[in-house]
């Protein structure tokens, strides 16, 4: 019989607490609007990326929100997937990204995975945070974008789960 408490189940708040549209407005413009919120599976409808294991981490999800804001008529948004991860799929998922030229580094108990690109359209920026059985992924156009949002993210999702060691 263990003698640590158990974690509650992982809850994910939605996408306006996540990322406030107050902050995403004040990021990406003052016409920025919240364009869609879907569960982890949809971690795949947001990345030019063809890297599977994204695919597959989404699609494994139990628990997910994916968001995605904008600026109407542009064509210009940025994402978040926010999901919980088996150790398998973050391990197949760390490969992946370090393989397509990610550079990683841990701090405070998480690993992060970024690469910043020129892209034949514009610039991307993508950041995964794997921690425990947390996976945050934000994907914009540089990281002055990917990072606040990930980083919200990450602090919404502690304060949603105190009995968790995110």
């Amino acid at each position: 019989m263990s003698s640590e408490p158990e974690a509650d189940p992982l809850s994910l708040p939605e996408c306006d607490t996540l990322y406030p549209i107050a902050d995403a407005r004040a990021l990406w413009g003052a016409a920025t609007e919240l364009y869609f919120e879907g569960d982890g599976s949809d971690a795949a409808h947001f990345t030019a990326e063809p890297i599977a294991a994204i695919d597959t981490a989404g699609a494994n999800a139990t628990v997910g929100r994916t968001c995605f804001w904008g600026l109407p008529n542009s064509g210009a948004i940025f994402g978040l997937t926010v999901a919980d991860i088996a150790p398998t799929d973050a391990d197949l998922l760390s490969a992946a990204l370090m393989g397509a030229g990610y550079f990683s580094f841990e701090s405070r108990g998480a690993t992060s995975l970024m690469l910043e690109a020129d892209g034949p359209i514009e610039a991307s920026g993508r950041t995964h945070y794997l921690i425990d059985d947390l996976w945050v992924y934000a994907a914009g156009t540089s990281f002055s974008i990917t990072v606040p949002v990930a980083n919200s993210a990450l602090e919404q999702v502690r304060a949603a789960n105190l009995t968790r060691d995110y």
